[in-house]
């Protein structure tokens, strides 16, 4: 088990904070201040994913550098999770990861479903991170790729209100082709999770390539990709539950990657 620990639960006191001093709909854009979503080629070999910028109001994350594995060969690295201070950034090899088993992308580590809308007959995948419980989520459509992380947490000493099943997640908007959402997950797992969906250019879907964007179409669910739009949810949460999740995480001392 790789442990990394967190000061005084940064993101976790910041976000509860912002529970209470928000309607719902501006919490994920009070956290997530920016976030370049990137397919690149770097000499042949295809990147996707992205680099966020979070504000965790003075407080910084821990420095953590992990490897995104394909999941029944953990000599084979497809990327990479990288966590410095207030950024978390994301890097996978498409090329790599369309040849690899994959992991049911459909729910996070708790057990609970991907906080993402998706149109019929697009599946996400999953590839673990490191050492740990964390996983890389992929999904594609005819004209949206998605992104996403859910990093997990040791739950020892948790409150009992972030012991019980729970998703809340907030959307946030960087620009009109680029959205996503941020949270915590709790349950049989406890984290955060972030997600970022971008609509394609033609430039980017020709740099994807229509066999690699059928093969992820297959890999997910035995069809070739379908149309429409992919999507990030935003829970709905009542003050009293909202009022809850702050005073849960405003218990918690240290947090350490699991």
């Amino acid at each position: 088990m790789l442990t990394t620990n967190f000061k005084k639960s940064a993101l976790f006191l910041f976000l509860g904070a912002q529970l209470v001093g928000l309607s719902s709909c501006g919490v994920g854009s009070k956290i997530v201040k920016g976030l370049e979503f990137k397919t690149e080629n770097v000499a042949g070999t295809y990147y996707t994913g992205f680099d966020a910028v979070i504000d965790l109001n003075g407080l910084s994350l821990p420095t953590a550098t992990l490897p995104i594995y394909a999941p029944k060969d953990k000599s084979v690295t497809i990327g990479q999770l990288k966590i410095d201070a207030n950024t978390i950034g994301v890097r996978v090899d498409l090329k790599s990861a369309l040849k690899v088993d994959v992991l049911d992308g459909t729910k996070l580590p708790n057990g609970r479903p991907v906080p993402v809308t998706l149109p019929s007959g697009v599946l996400p995948i999953a590839f673990p991170i490191g050492g740990t419980n964390s996983k890389l989520y992929l999904a594609i459509s005819s004209e949206t790729l998605m992104a996403g992380v859910a990093v997990t947490f040791r739950d020892d000493g948790l409150p009992d209100f972030l012991k019980q099943s729970l998703n809340a997640f907030f959307k946030f908007t960087i620009a009109s082709n680029l959205t996503g959402n941020v949270g915590l997950f709790s349950g049989d797992a406890f984290g955060l999770g972030l997600f970022a969906v971008k609509t394609m250019g033609d430039a980017e879907k020709s740099a994807i390539g229509l066999s690699s964007v059928s093969r992820i179409g297959k890999m997910s669910n035995g069809a070739t990709v379908s149309g429409g739009k992919i999507d990030t949810q935003e829970t709905s949460m009542s003050n009293r539950q909202k009022s809850r999740l702050m005073n849960a995480v405003e218990e918690v001392e240290v947090l350490q990657l699991q």
